[in-house]
Order: C-alpha cells, then sequence, then structure tokens
C-alpha cells in the first residue's frame, strides 16, 4: 500500500474567498485597517483590475455646443459626485453661487 504522496482532497482549505494568501510587511500602526480593508474586499465581489467605471447622469440636463453633448459640472455636484481637484470644485460652487446671485433664485 503506498504511503505519502499528493492526494485529492488532502491538506487545508483557503480562509480567503480569493485563495493562497502570503505574508507581506506593513507598518504595525496600520496592520489592523489594511487586515479589516483585506477582509471586506475579499468577502465582496469586487475585482479591483476590471471595475467598471460608471457615471449615471440620470437628471442631468445634456445640451450641445459646437455638435458635441455637455454637461455642467456644476450638476455632478450637486448630485452629489466628487470632483478632483479641491480647487476646481470650489470654483465650481463659486461661479453657480454668482449665477444664482444674477438671475435672483
Amino acid at each position: 500500500m503506498p504511503r505519502g504522496g499528493k492526494r485529492v482532497g488532502a491538506g487545508g482549505k483557503f480562509k480567503w474567498n480569493h485563495g493562497k494568501t502570503r505574508v507581506i510587511r506593513v507598518p504595525d500602526s496600520l496592520a489592523n485597517d489594511i487586515l479589516e480593508f483585506a477582509r471586506r474586499l475579499d468577502a465582496s465581489d469586487y475585482d479591483c483590475v476590471t471595475e467598471t467605471k460608471i457615471i449615471d447622469l440620470s437628471g442631468v440636463s445634456v445640451f450641445t455646443k459646437n455638435g458635441k453633448s455637455c454637461i455642467f459640472l456644476s450638476d455632478l455636484l450637486f448630485l452629489g459626485y466628487e470632483i478632483k481637484p479641491d480647487k476646481l470644485t470650489e470654483r465650481i460652487i463659486s461661479e453657480a453661487y454668482k449665477d444664482q446671485l444674477i438671475k435672483g433664485i
């Protein structure tokens, strides 16, 4: 009777949904946060390589200028989208506020 060797079903099962693990070095002060993030990432169907970027423009006015479709960044900002850099966000808010004052809104 043969002994040892590779057997189907032998060995421990993966504790992580995404399979095999490896040891990495991280700052001790960040270790718990990184592990918590990794567990949340592992528990979800999130795929950081193939994530699709989608902007939902429902409720945003689309207009045409010079034959091209356009939207106002202020509309995206007021729908809750984050716009970077922050200087641009400040400028958009400032311009929108001025427009409201001029229109008397």
